[in-house]
């Protein structure tokens, strides 16, 4: 009895055909089992690597090339056709290259970023009319937030080195002794012999140990009497302390342009360390190789919340005439002891609560807020949304009384509770340890 299935014809003796048969008998045995002429776009196709493809497909060409001539020969780019096709199959485009060919509207609307000569990009000339590293770079930036303060500022990275600087005074600067400030002088010397010191932790204990060598706080004084941080200083300078481990000190500090960029593209191409060397050796060719090998080793990827405009440029800078010069939030933070906050404050003789205000008026905004303005924030959809929503409300309430309002309340969904340290998991596991009713052993490691 003869069937038909999926166009193939055989009879129902096949249950008795085994491998061990005629060639003929194999071929029926493999039609019978579905295996036989397998499709060649298929998903099990995905298991064979793309090195044996690869393989395969270079030995195809190169037998090729006996008889069909045309493979073998060079054209103005200096490779054969046999290469070509090769790359073809080789070839992928890096994911931080996005649409190669985009609209005005969508690089408006930064889908497409890719910075790209005038030809035709074929997996051959990609290199040359591609510019891999500026467009890596605009693919980063655009992910990246906007400056807490300017809004139309790019955050510095949270490695940087006036960063990690502001970092560092914002907290030291709320130092006390008896519920004085410590001088700005004072704080440096912390900053100089504690921080730039090495890698140790700078805690209350090392702060208060200092201050009693430099004869600020008196021998024999209680702890207590320091107040203004907890129990260590939360930031640090690494960055500070390798770059003047690779470089002199001297340099570092008068080339500190030159080594926030640096930091910029460790963190730009955090993933691409071959892309961080070409950048390197583009921009400063005088650094040796020791050097850049030392750099490549760093792994920078988190960026901070304020940008350079902000911490140290003249755009909201107040300009003291008592030394002729402008005053940046940076500087004013090395010349006097207070925190950012306070220096923001209405009240702060620098004035740079209105200077930001200035500053972000002066910024283009746009006529009309629409949804696509919140294309800037990097939130999820879901929290765009809630935006959007609490932006109609507002809209609505300004259609109603005929005018902005002057302040909007956010009320948080947080219960009042009793504020209390959470403590350490080390000293969760000593107690517990206690309690059951044994010794604790000596921990070798240091918490």
């Amino acid at each position: 009895m003869k069937k038909k299935l999926k166009n193939l014809v055989y009879f129902d003796s096949l249950e008795e055909i085994t491998e061990s048969s005629t060639e003929l008998d194999k071929l029926f045995y493999r039609i019978k089992a579905g295996t036989a002429f397998p499709k060649l776009r298929t998903k099990e196709n995905s298991v064979i690597p793309v090195q044996v493809n690869a393989a395969e497909l270079e030995k195809i060409l190169s037998q090729g090339e006996k008889y069909l001539p045309f493979l073998a020969e060079k054209d103005s780019t200096g490779l054969t056709a046999a290469k070509k096709i090769q790359q073809i199959m080789t070839f992928r485009v890096p994911y931080y290259i996005g649409p190669l060919a985009g609209t005005d509207l969508s690089r408006r609307a930064k889908r497409c970023w890719v910075v790209r000569g005038k030809e035709k990009i074929y997996p051959w000339n990609f290199e040359s009319v591609v510019n891999v590293s500026e467009t890596a770079e605009k693919f980063i930036t655009n992910m990246t937030n906007k400056c807490t303060y300017l809004s139309s500022e790019d955050v510095l990275p949270k490695q940087s080195l006036l960063y990690t600087e502001f970092e560092v005074r914002n907290e030291l600067n709320n130092l006390a002794v008896n519920g004085e400030r410590l001088p700005a002088g004072i704080i440096q010397g912390i900053i100089d012999n504690l921080l730039l010191e090495g890698p140790r932790r700078v805690t209350k204990k090392r702060i208060f140990q200092y201050l009693q060598r430099t004869n600020v706080i008196e021998s024999g004084t209680d702890i207590a009497c320091l107040s203004g941080i907890d129990d260590t200083i939360k930031s640090d300078m690494k960055s500070f302390r390798y770059f003047y481990s690779i470089f002199d000190p001297s340099y570092v500090d008068s080339h500190r342009a030159e080594i926030e960029n640096i930091i910029r593209w460790i963190t730009l191409f955090s993933d691409s360390p071959e892309m961080l060397k070409d950048k390197i050796k583009e921009n400063y060719p005088q650094i040796s190789q020791e050097a850049v090998r030392a750099i490549k080793k760093l792994k920078y990827n988190k960026w901070g919340r304020l940008s350079a405009a902000f911490l140290d440029s003249e755009a909201i800078a107040y300009y003291d005439d008592s030394i002729g010069a402008p005053v940046t939030v940076i500087e004013a933070m090395r010349r006097q002891s207070k925190n950012l906050m306070e220096l923001l404050s209405p009240s702060c003789e620098y004035g740079f609560a209105g200077k930001i205000k200035e500053f972000n008026e002066a910024d283009d905004k746009p006529a009309k807020i629409d949804y696509g303005y919140l294309d800037g924030l990097a939130v999820s959809p879901a929290v765009k949304r809630a935006v959007w929503q609490t932006v109609q409300i507002v809209q609505e309430l300004k259609k109603i009384t005929g005018h902005d309002p002057k302040k909007i309340f956010l009320e948080m969904a947080r219960e009042a509770g009793e504020k209390k340290r959470i403590p350490s998991r080390k000293n969760s596991w000593m107690t517990s340890i206690k309690l059951a009713g044994r010794t604790p052993p000596s921990l070798a490691m240091s918490w």
